[in-house]
């Protein structure tokens, strides 16, 4: 039986994965060829996994306080003066087009 070293290449991490590959020399894995002849295919990589700490918020939190957590909000003050701030610019589009059709009205007599 022949013992062969594993020569391939690390395996690609995915983005955001949590944990890193490690190459274990000390795996075997028995193989049979075509022709009924055995070998050992020496060495492997690994994935190893890392443990991600925690906040200590949502530690001991329930499901429901660590959703209510990151639920965004809804400012009203923004809501409002945008509301404002459009109804100013139509009162003024208004006024001048009154201001214009007075105008009109004036040099046409």
């Amino acid at each position: 039986m022949d013992i062969i070293q594993n020569t391939e290449a690390m395996p690609i991490t995915p983005q955001g994965a949590r944990g890193y590959w490690e190459w274990d020399a000390d795996t075997t894995a028995r193989h049979r060829s075509t022709d009924g002849q055995e070998w050992l295919l020496k060495g492997a990589w690994r994935w190893r996994q890392t443990v991600q700490r925690q906040d200590a918020f949502t530690k001991n939190a329930t499901v429901k306080q660590i959703v209510q957590f990151h639920k965004p909000i809804r400012k009203e003050i923004e809501t409002k003066s945008f509301a404002a701030e459009k109804a100013g610019k139509a009162l003024l589009v208004v006024t001048g087009i009154i201001m214009a059709l007075t105008a009109v009205a004036i040099l046409s007599i």
